[in-house]
């Protein structure tokens, strides 16, 4: 039921803001975006990186958003006992097109795993169970959403964790 209850939040929270390109110049004109062949995270991430990132590979959860597989490829996986989640998004959308949506909000510059990004969160988000990060690539974006259980939150903060993740994913997401 707690699994339940956090993919719905994580739906709630980052289905509407997905994806995108960076803002710093590199980004994709949208036409070049819409026909490259989107990168599928369930397939694109091998076991051994979500070992290395913390994750259990037998969690993977692809069925998310079936309805929207034609402009987005979307994986989720598990830690150990449900403490947190990580949710990969692989989208034709840019970061400029994310960072226009009203719902996404205080967008920050971050660096992780030497490569740059846009950190941003949900607005009206008053809880701070979840973190996400979009990384320009040719497609469009990819975004890296982490949901801390909620009980475990006073000892964890969602983006220190998207910073550990992110150590073994990154490298690996297309550029």
């Amino acid at each position: 039921m707690r699994h339940q209850v956090m993919m719905g939040v994580v739906a709630a929270m980052v289905v509407p803001g997905l994806i995108a390109c960076s803002a710093n110049g590199n980004e994709i004109p949208k036409s070049n975006a819409v026909s490259a062949t989107l990168w599928d995270p369930c397939y694109g991430i091998s076991d051994d990186v979500l070992r290395t990132a913390g994750l259990l590979p037998a969690t993977k959860d692809s069925g998310i958003t079936r309805s929207l597989h034609d402009r987005q490829k979307i994986c989720r996986w598990d830690a150990p006992e449900s403490a947190y989640s990580v949710t990969v998004f692989s989208a034709d959308e840019t970061v400029t097109e994310t960072e226009l949506k009203p719902w996404n909000v205080d967008f920050q510059d971050v660096t992780l795993a030497g490569r740059a990004g846009r950190r941003f969160k949900i607005a009206g988000d008053s809880k701070p169970f979840g973190c996400n990060v979009l990384f320009a690539a040719e497609q469009g974006a990819i975004q890296i959403h982490v949901f801390i259980d909620p009980s475990l939150v006073e000892r964890e903060q969602p983006c220190q964790r998207l910073d550990l993740v992110g150590r073994s994913i990154v490298p690996v997401l297309p550029r």
